[in-house]
């Protein structure tokens, strides 16, 4: 019984995850990083750009993610990222829902200089739980986009969202 006890703790809720790379020119207010959740609700079966986007033959179906989730989001960051905490702004739209709008804060370092969240060679990471009104429905995209910068923000490696239950 003690097995079957320990494996519903570590259960793991994920239900969807997505991670997009920062080029190693740095982040800028001009590259904002978009989450399509729904990318079906945009595109025609027939759609050539749907076959792209999703590595899938056209008239495959995804998942529908619909409904409100735990989101999270992750920063992977070298130790020589050139900034130690973001101002970062979120932009959640949908076809059936109102825009909304936040604006977050990461921090990256502490201020003795170490990462706040210390990985293995060199490579950090951090992550922040998005307002609890995250709602997936048809056509929902999240843009995430730094917030004044006047220099690309060097070192940070990839912007990840995470939906878990």
């Amino acid at each position: 019984m003690l097995p079957a006890m320990l494996f519903t703790a570590c259960r793991n809720d994920l239900q969807w995850t997505g991670t997009v790379n920062i080029p190693s020119g740095g982040w800028t207010d001009e590259m904002p990083v978009v989450f399509e959740l729904d990318p079906q609700a945009y595109l025609a079966p027939e759609s050539n750009r749907f076959a792209e986007m999703t590595s899938r033959e056209i008239g495959d179906t995804l998942p529908r993610l619909y409904g409100h989730y735990n989101a999270r989001l992750s920063l992977r960051y070298s130790d020589n990222c050139n900034a130690s905490s973001l101002r970062i702004a979120t932009e959640l739209a949908s076809l059936d829902r109102d825009i909304t709008t936040d604006t977050i804060a990461v921090t990256l370092f502490n201020p003795d200089g170490s990462p706040v969240s210390p990985g293995r060679y060199g490579i950090n990471e951090t992550s922040i739980l998005l307002p609890p009104s995250f709602c997936v429905t048809r056509g929902t995209t999240l843009t995430v986009t730094p917030i004044s910068y006047s220099t690309p923000i060097e070192g940070l490696l990839s912007v990840s969202l995470i939906l878990s239950q």
